[in-house]
């Protein structure tokens, strides 16, 4: 199956576990929407997998949108 036109939420984007699938995943074709906390961390990598970065805590309800 392609991933052409697919595209991943990654949460945890910015470093670890996160960031290794947002550069897998993008390896192989598909647009990836970077999440977590940390903005700095998260638009550097974001901008080096074309991706987008989506500065968020997702344990704070009211920053979730």
């Amino acid at each position: 199956m392609s991933a052409e036109g697919r595209i991943a939420v990654v949460t945890g984007g910015s470093t670890g576990i996160g960031e290794a699938t947002a550069r897998a995943l993008a390896s192989t074709g598909w647009r990836c929407i970077l999440v977590a906390r940390r903005r700095d961390l998260l638009e550097r990598v974001a901008e080096e997998i074309g991706g987008i970065a989506e500065p968020c805590d997702l344990l704070d309800r009211d920053a979730v949108v």
